[in-house]
């Protein structure tokens, strides 16, 4: 992947995954078991995860001036291109005032490749983690977590333990993050729950995000996101396919549920990200192909309000159906200016593109510099059109919770809404401070269940209510390695609920 040649036989080497008859239920323990094992790991984790907005941002800014360009787009985000496109530049041939990003950002690579983590980490605050973006950790009030990773020649591991304080969803001891992959030529095969953001937004993401703690589940991607061998699909440019089935183990209407999801994301031309994806719950009395629709329902010519002046019911029936799946395509545009800006978008939908019941995105994202800084900023603008007042895009009566985990929403933050508006900056002040503050105003939200402290029976509630929120994170950097962080967090849910959140992470390196 870059560095020294046993790094790259790290990332390159094919392995095999040990047989087992119940391999998603057992994963836990095996994840754990290997962490012990792998005590000589040569290297940390081969991705990036959801956890560092600041990374994301600088990763961002280098895309936009043409140094890195993989698509960028889909998390967990290979190390393996960022590094190679990175490593193909010299510094001397980046415009002076993005340098400082440039370095920032191949330490940090250089850093996850070559170094073993061990990671105390300690989360105290007065409440749940309820309105999270890109780049949020901690959940629930209180928390401590240990955290071993590492890459060994067969295996990159996370082992991930975390005790939370009275969660809302009850599980107290929890082994998010933890994974253990595995490398088939330029395919990782991975078991566990990773956490998983597809699209270019920041605020949060309409179709899978951080909102949701993640289900444990198999998946597979791309390593490095190489062209296509074939002269016929050269013209796709670099390109990369993730795909998952993660097990619903909440309680929800049926049992063995399943979430499935396919992403395909690629770059035609230099300047433009494409990434066509789909979800959908698969329960046992009613099973599906995975994605033999897809095309259909984000490209159907289906025009229900027609069909109801016909029959009705079936129309009903047809939504029902469908809201099984929610599929669609999203975009990143770099546009054609002196001053690198990216326009962004999305429209995903459990029926067809742009139709009465589709949920669409739009936002605009750049730099500018402040004195010696380099500033990130984006503004998302997220609206959900409905077919009628029952119909919602994450529910259908054929399981309760629909496209929900716990009884939170896996795309939006903001669950059902009819509009969001997000406004955020990021900026890394110096090699020790990092500050961002985002923005957030919504309209007419209909289910927020992490709200349910000041809202009796919220979850069956359909009332509409807006939202205000304003998030202030300071990022120290410790000279061991390790973070400490404070957010503070205001919060309003019209006259319902008013919360103002508190919050102080520390992350300890025990490398050191």
């Amino acid at each position: 992947m870059g560095g020294s040649s046993n790094r790259a036989q790290c990332i390159r080497e094919k392995v095999l995954i040990p047989r087992t008859s119940n391999l998603v239920s057992r994963s836990y323990k095996l994840i754990i078991v290997l962490g012990l094992l792998f005590c000589n790991a040569i290297s940390a984790e081969p991705w990036i995860d959801t956890r560092d907005e600041f990374l994301r941002a600088d990763i961002e800014i280098l895309a936009d001036i043409g140094v890195i360009k993989v698509p960028i787009s889909t998390y967990p985000l290979m190390w393996s291109g960022i590094i190679r496109d990175l490593d193909s530049v010299k510094s001397e041939n980046i415009p002076m005032e993005y340098r400082a990003t440039y370095w920032r950002v191949k330490k940090a690579g250089r850093k996850s490749i070559g170094e073993d983590l061990r990671q105390l980490k300690f989360s105290l605050s007065d409440n749940e983690n309820v309105i999270r973006t890109f780049g949020d950790s901690s959940r629930a009030k209180n928390e401590l977590s240990a955290r071993r990773a590492g890459m060994s020649r067969h295996f990159a591991w996370n082992a991930e333990l975390t005790y939370a304080d009275d969660p809302i969803d009850g599980d107290d001891v929890r082994v998010d993050g933890s994974y253990i992959s595995s490398i088939f030529g330029n395919w990782i095969v991975t078991i566990g729950a990773v956490e998983k953001w597809w699209g270019p937004s920041w605020s949060s993401n309409n179709i899978l995000s951080n909102n949701a703690r993640p289900p444990v589940g198999l998946s597979f991607q791309r390593n490095y996101s190489d062209q296509a061998d074939s002269s016929g699909l050269q013209w796709i440019g670099p390109w990369t396919f993730n795909a998952f089935v993660s097990e619903l183990n909440d309680e929800r209407g049926k049992a063995n549920s399943k979430l499935i999801g396919a992403s395909l994301t690629l770059k035609p031309i230099e300047s433009v990200e494409v990434g066509l994806r789909s979800t959908q719950v698969s329960t046992e009395d009613k099973k599906v192909e995975a994605f033999d629709s897809s095309l259909d329902v984000a490209l159907s010519n289906r025009i229900c309000v027609s069909e109801m002046k016909i029959n009705p019911q079936e129309c009903l029936r047809y939504f029902d159906e469908s809201s099984r799946q929610i599929s669609g395509l999203d975009f990143r545009w770099k546009l054609p200016f002196q001053i690198p800006v990216a326009l962004y978008g999305s429209s995903y939908s459990n029926s067809k593109l742009f139709s009465t019941n589709s949920i669409n995105q739009v936002g605009l994202t750049s730099s500018l510099k402040i004195g010696l800084t380099r500033v990130k900023w984006y503004m998302d603008v997220s609206d959900k059109k409905r077919f009628n007042e029952t119909n919602n895009s994450l529910e259908n009566s054929f399981t309760e919770l629909g496209f929900r985990y716990n009884n939170l929403s896996l795309g939006s933050t903001f669950d059902d809404f009819t509009s969001v508006v997000s406004l955020g900056l990021i900026a890394t002040i110096d090699k020790t401070n990092q500050i961002s503050l985002h923005f957030t105003k919504g309209r007419d939200i209909l289910h927020i269940p992490a709200f349910r402290e000041g809202i009796e029976n919220n979850s069956s509630s359909k009332r509409k209510s807006d939202l205000t929120a304003l998030k202030l994170i300071w990022k120290i950097n410790t000279d061991k390695g390790g973070t400490f962080n404070i957010s503070l967090e205001s919060s309003d849910f019209e006259s319902l609920v008013n919360r103002n959140e508190a919050r102080i992470d520390w992350n300890y390196l025990l490398n050191n």
